[in-house]
C-alpha cells in the first residue's frame, strides 16, 4: 500500500512537471496593424514587446502593409511602437492566447515635423533578402549628430540610456565598412558619439550575418558604411603674411593634397 501511495505522489508529481514546462514552453502570436491617423500603412516602425523584469528585446518591424506578427510566451507585457516623425505608442497587454491588436494609429509628432525638410532622390530605408539599409544622407539628421543619434530612429535597433539593442537579437556585431570594432558598452558608446553622420553615407542592419562573420548565437550585425573621399579630387591651402618694421617682411607657402 505504501509503494503504490509513493508511485502515486511521483505519477502527481510528474504530470504537474509537465504541465508546467508545456505551459512555459507554449508561445503565442501577438499580431497588429500600424497605421497613420490618415490610414496610410507604416513600414519599417519598431514593434517592441518587454516585461518588467527582462532586458531582452522581443519585437519586430511592420512590413509594407503596416502588419506585424511576435511570438511571444504567456506573460504581461509593455508594448511600445515607435516611428521617426511620429508620438511613441504604448499599452500594457497580458498575453494568453493568440492575441490581435488591430490597428494602431501613430500621431505625427508636430515639434518633428516643424524642422523636415522633404526630398527622396532614394529611399530612407530599403529592404533586402538579409538586411535593411538606412540611407543616412536622405535623413533629417544627417548633420549636426553622431552615429548614436541615428541608432536611436533606426528601424531594427533599439537604444535606452545609451543601451544598444537589436530587435529580436540577443547579440549585437558593430562594424565600420565590414571591419569589426572590438568594443562593447561605454567604451562602444563613446566611440559611436566620435563619428559624425555628416561623415556615413548608410547603415546597415544585417539581420542574417554572412559566413564570413564570427556571429555565436542569435546575432546581428550592425555596418555603418562611411563616405568614400572623390577620387582624382584635390584641394589647395594658401598661406601669406606681411609685415612693415624697418624693412618690409613677408612670407607664402602652399598645402596641396590630391586624391
Amino acid at each position: 500500500m505504501k509503494n503504490r501511495i509513493k508511485y502515486f505522489h511521483f505519477l502527481l508529481l510528474f504530470i504537474v512537471t509537465a504541465a508546467n514546462i508545456q505551459i512555459h514552453a507554449e508561445t503565442f502570436n501577438v499580431s497588429g496593424t500600424v497605421k497613420t491617423e490618415n490610414d496610410i500603412p507604416i513600414e519599417f516602425a519598431n514593434v517592441i514587446l518587454k516585461t518588467g523584469n527582462s532586458n531582452e528585446t522581443i519585437g519586430a518591424i511592420t512590413e509594407p502593409d503596416g502588419k506585424f506578427e511576435i511570438k511571444v510566451s504567456p506573460n504581461r507585457y509593455m508594448l511600445s511602437v515607435n516611428y521617426l516623425g511620429y508620438v511613441t505608442y504604448t499599452y500594457e497587454i497580458i498575453v494568453e492566447t493568440d492575441m490581435d491588436i488591430g490597428t494602431i494609429l501613430l500621431k505625427e509628432d508636430a515639434q518633428q515635423l516643424q524642422e523636415v525638410t522633404v526630398y527622396a532622390p532614394r529611399k530612407l530605408v530599403e529592404r533586402k533578402a538579409d538586411r535593411l539599409v538606412f540611407n543616412i544622407e536622405n535623413s533629417i539628421i544627417s548633420t549636426g549628430g553622431d552615429v548614436l543619434d541615428a541608432f536611436r530612429v533606426m528601424p531594427g535597433l533599439k537604444v535606452q540610456n545609451d543601451q544598444i539593442s537589436m530587435i529580436a537579437k540577443s547579440n549585437m556585431i558593430v562594424t565600420v565598412d565590414d571591419k569589426v570594432i572590438p568594443l562593447s558598452g561605454e567604451s562602444l558608446v563613446n566611440y559611436l558619439k566620435s563619428i559624425p553622420t555628416a561623415s556615413i553615407k548608410n547603415i546597415e542592419i544585417i539581420t542574417n550575418p554572412p559566413a564570413r562573420y564570427d556571429a555565436e548565437g542569435n546575432s546581428g550585425i550592425v555596418n555603418i558604411i562611411l563616405k568614400k573621399a572623390a577620387n582624382d579630387s584635390w584641394n589647395l591651402n594658401l598661406r601669406g603674411a606681411y609685415s612693415q618694421q624697418t624693412y618690409p617682411d613677408g612670407n607664402a607657402g602652399r598645402e596641396e593634397n590630391i586624391h
